[in-house]
């Protein structure tokens, strides 16, 4: 019986150290739960803070909807982490870089645009350090396809903009190399998506070459600084222009909109295409609000204007062919 009576006492003794250990677990348990929930009402007033003022910034905010390239009109345009604050400079751009703008932000009596440049860096730049160009022209050697080349505008086109990415070559060279295919063969024409139709020199007929051919004779000298732009809207060629790259493009003698009775059908092993024989290269130099400017390897003029909507609708004709560089 005593053995049994200190065995119980022993037993009660230990539920109750238990219990009161459970009791200061759900104690300390609540405690902290209090504490948390205080930390996370804190942490959620500064987040609330927080998007309150990030809210009314968004006010001043203007999110565009495309895509702006803006150039800096200033020595040492700083970019910085916030609109309004020239702490934090991140970099700093030169005059004449071109920049692209996705949000404005307006922060008092000061506008500011969030920008990535080429690196893919971004920031704020102030808004009256940079423009959206309405003009530039570049100052790109001209070279007459004549007499050498009486059909090979493309080519000689192709050798300018060669020649203005640092590539020294000859458009004799650059015709060398250029793939052709015959001007006909089993009753069927060639394919200037193959390469260059016929002759481009004296004696037998020639036509042309498009897009695909030529962007693959640029690569052997650019590699993969070689931009194939065509299919783009006509925005993409004076981008270019505002980087200071020419643009190889594919329109007519006439810089305007052909009328049907220039076009024939030209069946090919691929298919029937429509061709003109007034199609003709040039290399884009320039523009402003009214005019293109392009080197014309026929005429043999330099910078040679032209009006902008005639001269688009050319191109367009074409079928936007179109090739620059990085």
């Amino acid at each position: 019986m005593k053995t049994w009576g200190l065995f119980t006492l022993v037993l009660l003794s230990l539920l109750f150290v238990v219990s009161c250990e459970k009791d200061q677990t759900q104690s300390t348990t609540q405690q902290n739960g209090v504490k948390e929930k205080t930390t996370g009402q804190a942490l959620k007033e500064v987040e609330v803070n927080g998007n309150v003022e990030t809210e009314a910034l968004e006010k001043k905010r203007i999110k565009t909807t495309t895509l702006n390239k803006v150039m800096v009109t200033t020595a040492a345009t700083k970019v910085t982490g916030h609109p309004g604050s020239e702490e934090q400079v991140i970099e700093t751009l030169k005059k004449g870089e071109v920049v692209i703008v996705f949000e404005k932000a307006d922060i008092d009596a000061d506008s500011w645009y969030h920008i990535h440049d080429k690196n893919k860096k971004t920031g704020w730049i102030k808004a009256d350090e940079a423009e959206v160009p309405t003009s530039k022209i570049l100052d790109v050697t001209l070279i007459n396809q004549l007499p050498e080349l009486p059909n090979g505008c493309e080519v000689t086109s192709l050798t300018m903009l060669l020649q203005s990415a640092g590539i020294d070559v000859d458009k004799m060279t650059v015709a060398d190399k250029m793939k052709t295919v015959p001007f006909e063969e089993n009753g069927l024409k060639g394919d200037p998506n193959e390469g260059f139709v016929g002759n481009m020199y004296h004696g037998p007929p020639g036509y042309s070459v498009y897009h695909g051919p030529v962007a693959d004779l640029a690569k052997q000298y650019l590699g993969n600084r070689v931009m194939d732009m065509t299919g783009s809207d006509w925005k993409k060629v004076e981008e270019q222009i505002i980087k200071g790259k020419p643009v190889w493009v594919i329109v007519n003698v006439q810089f305007k909109k052909l009328a049907d009775s220039y076009w024939e059908d030209w069946k090919t092993k691929n298919g029937t295409m429509k061709v003109t024989m007034q199609e003709h290269s040039v290399l884009v130099t320039g523009f402003d609000e009214k005019n293109v400017y392009f080197n014309d390897p026929l005429a043999g003029i330099k910078n040679r204007k032209a009006n902008k909507e005639d001269f688009k609708e050319a191109w367009e004709q074409q079928g936007k062919q179109a090739i620059s560089y990085q």
